[in-house]
């Protein structure tokens, strides 16, 4: 459970809602694929290139536009 810390600005606070709550989305994802949790986070350790920063992007934003009922190009 995410305690705040009393006077944190609303803005940071949302920042870590969203961060945790995106950990906790990526960790049941890697589960659900079979893959080791553990082993995924270890190996995520090392910067990401740009070619799977912009993979991750397209996916985010594909999901993202499905939600809302608008078409994203591929």
């Amino acid at each position: 459970m995410l305690k705040l810390t009393a006077g944190i600005d609303p803005i940071e606070a949302a920042f870590h809602t969203g961060y945790a709550s995106a950990i906790h989305t990526a960790s049941d994802l890697i589960t659900l694929t079979g893959t080791n949790v553990d082993q995924w986070m270890a190996a995520s350790r090392n910067i990401l290139t740009t070619e799977e920063l912009a993979e991750l992007a397209q996916t985010a934003a594909q999901i993202l536009a499905r939600r809302d009922g608008m078409a994203v190009a591929a």
